[in-house]
């Protein structure tokens, strides 16, 4: 047993004894890549063996997750180590199967627009660095095209472009760039970007007159640049730059808005994170080579093309015809105009597998008396879109829902890349009463292990405006990758909160309110729209018909209880109405058991609620007791039952044909 007496009593102490454990975790984990680059070279030596074991994946998550909750720690934050430490093996292995190695050199250069610490850089970063490279020089350009021409003359071996983003779309300078050169594709990157605004030390964000960034960046925080009163917006080259360019002027009323990376190189500091209008804002990259690389066959591949069609009625239709009776899933088609031809479209198509498989080589040679150009510009290593890309999160209560003979098919209402109707079954968990920041990150990790895909924020206790308020909600919501769900009591809050939360939530007593439904749905949110305590069936239809004639159509509606003659809970929950509505409508219906009052009933009304047919749960349960009186040091008589009802209710969903 160890000596109690030399355990660290001290915060010099303490700190020393992190960086001893952290040296000795960077050693485990170079022992760990050590034995991966042995399993990479015998997969190089078997073509047969896939690079990929997906069966074997699970089991190390499934094993983790029960090691992580012996030692009293979160699943789901131990899976997402896990995770980059999959992917980071998976790239390590690429490395030793990389057709393009034996051109490597003991110095790379790698092109991209922009200056050190910008998204660009970053992915350059990223990409290569699981390549056999000894010395990497990364060399920014001011434009796209002076990064394209660097390759073309050789001054670089690749320029990493991006090529598009999940919240601007297509950059089109870059698809026209890649039609005018004798270029090849070789790579692909994704970055998931995280814009801050950065300024000089102890700079007031009341104070800030300008900010400064890419036009790109800009654009992708419109929301959070409208609600800052009385500050102009500056373009500029980078977004590094940008940061470059504060730091320089040394004026307190300048801010940028660019990485954090950049932040640090220039000595600012971030005075607000995540200010990009959506959460998920992922920017692909593609690297642009001078002659094409064949990738691994046992990677997952994209090629991209370039295609012209005759000027034919029908011809793009059966170009994509050709597509489809091949079975090739096409991930992008994108449309630029030719100058020269008035009226004319050459289009970038993207598509899974190498331009030498089989069905892809039979496809082209189909589609070539439909064309007046197709070139292909390139097959590389697919990133967007595949199992890297996409979180690890707790096993989501996703169903396929089969629909009874009177039932319509259920609608579709997806909030990002998270489905909520259309057949999926959604659990969102949250706080009736009012929750502090520690409480609702521990509702939030208990949520997160049970599958649920959103947090319900009640009001927030203590001071603060709503601002600060929706700021927390973001906060913890993003640290732990659930949707935030805000209810909203009044029109006129709608555009702030609305800023913030993925999900608005109209409630009960607010049903019959016309404004507010109407200022809801102008918003572009997803709601959720529960029935009042008074309200029939056809009263809360009648209201969902106010808030879709906006030309909103994501609305989730939600059984929250009704007032009847009964004494022994708060209200009934109606859980026949749900079956109702889904005969009368096709929209997802929800129902939230805790508006029974009593704990004790979430449970069974939850698994009646999905053996009625539910397409969702709303769990959340207001304690009798004052926030003051709880610990907020241990867990809730709520949070403890969750975990409960999940573990329940995931058998019920099974022998219902759910899961």
């Amino acid at each position: 047993m160890a000596d109690s007496s030399s355990a660290p009593n001290s915060l010099p102490q303490m700190r020393e004894a992190l960086d001893r454990l952290d040296r000795e975790f960077i050693e485990l984990l170079a022992k760990r890549m050590r034995l991966v680059s042995d399993v990479a070279a015998l997969k190089r030596q078997q073509p047969d063996v896939p690079l990929r074991d997906e069966g074997r994946e699970r089991q190390i998550f499934e094993v983790w997750a029960q090691e992580a909750r012996s030692h009293g720690l979160s699943p789901y934050f131990v899976g997402r180590l896990l995770r980059e430490l999959l992917n980071y093996s998976r790239r390590d292995q690429e490395r030793h199967l990389d057709r393009a190695e034996a051109t490597s050199q003991a110095a790379l250069r790698v092109g991209y627009q922009g200056a050190p610490g910008s998204y660009s850089d970053l992915a350059v970063g990223k990409l290569f660095a699981a390549r056999s490279v000894d010395r990497l020089e990364r060399v920014g350009f001011d434009t796209f095209r002076e990064a394209v021409e660097a390759v073309e003359s050789g001054r670089v071996e690749y320029s990493l472009l991006p090529i598009e983003n999940t919240i601007v779309g297509g950059i089109y300078e870059v698809y026209d760039l890649l039609a005018d050169r004798s270029l090849s594709l070789v790579g692909e990157e994704v970055w998931p970007v995280e814009h801050c605004l950065v300024g000089l030390p102890g700079t007031r964000p009341e104070a800030l007159r300008v900010i400064r960034s890419h036009p790109v960046a800009l654009q992708q925080c419109e929301r959070f640049l409208r609600s800052l009163v009385g500050v102009r917006q500056e373009s500029w080259f980078d977004t590094a730059g940008a940061a470059q360019a504060v730091a320089e002027a040394g004026d307190p009323g300048l801010a940028a808005i660019s990485s954090e990376e950049a932040a640090h190189a220039w000595n600012l500091q971030i005075l607000r994170r995540d200010v990009a209008d959506h959460r998920r804002n992922l920017t692909r990259f593609l690297l642009i080579g001078r002659k094409a690389e064949e990738p691994d066959p046992r990677q997952p591949a994209k090629t991209s093309l370039l295609l012209v069609v005759a000027h034919q009625h029908g011809a793009l239709a059966r170009c994509l015809r050709v597509f489809d009776s091949h079975g090739i899933n096409l991930t992008k088609l994108e449309s630029r105009p030719l100058p020269e031809t008035p009226w004319a479209y050459r289009f970038y198509i993207d598509l899974e597998g190498r331009a030498q498989d089989h069905k892809v080589v039979e496809a082209i040679a189909q589609l070539k008396p439909f064309s007046t150009r197709l070139e292909i510009l390139g097959s590389y290593t697919r990133r967007a879109g595949g199992f890297e890309d996409a979180p690890v999160p707790a096993p989501p209560l996703a169903v396929e829902d089969e629909e009874e003979s009177t039932s319509v098919a259920r609608r579709v209402v997806s909030v990002g890349d998270v489905v909520l109707g259309g057949g999926a079954f959604g659990l969102c968990v949250g706080a009736a009463r009012g929750a502090r920041r520690r409480e609702l990150a521990r509702l939030a990790s208990v949520a997160r292990e049970c599958g649920a895909l959103g947090l319900v924020a009640g009001p927030m206790s203590g001071e603060g405006s709503l601002v600060q308020q929706l700021e927390l909600v973001q906060e913890v919501t993003h640290a732990y990758e659930l949707l935030s769900v805000v209810a909203v009591d009044r029109a006129e809050d709608v555009p702030s909160i609305a800023a913030q939360a993925n999900v608005l939530r109209i409630p009960g007593h607010q049903m019959a309110s016309v404004a507010l439904l109407e200022a809801v749905g102008r918003s572009g949110r997803a709601a959720l729209l529960e029935r009042g305590p008074s309200a029939t069936v056809e009263d809360l239809l009648a209201a969902a018909a106010v808030f879709e004639a906006t030309g909103n159509h994501q609305l989730i509606l939600v059984e929250s209880g009704i007032r009847t003659f009964e004494t022994a809970t708060r209200s009934t929950v109606d859980v026949g109405a749900v079956a109702v509505l889904r005969q009368r409508c096709d929209l997802p219906v929800w129902v939230a058991p805790g508006a029974a009052g009593e704990a004790a009933l979430i449970e069974p009304l939850a698994l009646a609620a999905a053996a009625a047919g539910a397409d969702g749960l709303l769990l959340e349960w207001a304690s009798e007791e004052s926030p003051e009186a709880l610990d907020p040091e241990q867990p809730s008589p709520f949070e403890r039952q969750l975990p409960v009802i999940a573990a329940r209710l995931a058998p019920v969903l099974a022998a219902l044909g759910k899961t």
